[in-house]
């Protein structure tokens, strides 16, 4: 039969576009597919290398203890590696920019600024008259928070 004389390329190409499409697709966000993905690249491996034999029920049984084993191994050190958050304020060409304020702002009013096509929610720590010139202290997604320039 075809499929028992190429099961190990089989597993070697289904392999790599599990992990692919885990890597590409999904970012890493589950974990299954990258241990399925893993496991059936190394049982066609050891099926090439005639470690174990290209049978369907090997392949299976393979698949399966080699995901379950890099599961239980990888599982901690990749959810840590996942959970990390990079919280250092964004710079880029805004922080700095002055504008003049459209409408009085406080802490508990934000305003609004148009600028590049997008309308910003406008932050101050301290009120703020309308006509006032501000500068772009920090960003956030969608909120510029400006001080009196």
């Amino acid at each position: 039969m075809w499929l028992n004389e190429h099961l190990w390329q089989v597993l070697i190409v289904t392999g790599l576009g599990i992990l692919a499409l885990e890597v590409i697709v999904f970012g890493l966000s589950t974990f299954v597919l990258f241990f399925v993905g893993l496991g059936a690249l190394i049982t066609g491996l050891m099926m090439w290398w005639g470690i174990l034999p290209q049978t369907l029920i090997s392949a299976l049984v393979g698949i399966g203890l080699i995901s379950g084993g890099l599961a239980i191994i990888l599982w901690k050190p990749l959810k840590n590696f996942q959970n990390k958050v990079d919280n250092k304020p964004v710079a880029n060409d805004m922080v700095g920019l002055t504008f003049t304020l459209d409408t009085d702002i406080a802490p508990d009013m934000p305003g609004s600024h148009a600028y590049s096509g997008l309308t910003w929610r406008v932050k101050a720590e301290a009120p703020i008259s309308a006509g006032t010139r501000v500068q772009v202290v920090r960003i956030e997604v969608g909120e510029l928070s400006v001080k009196p320039a």
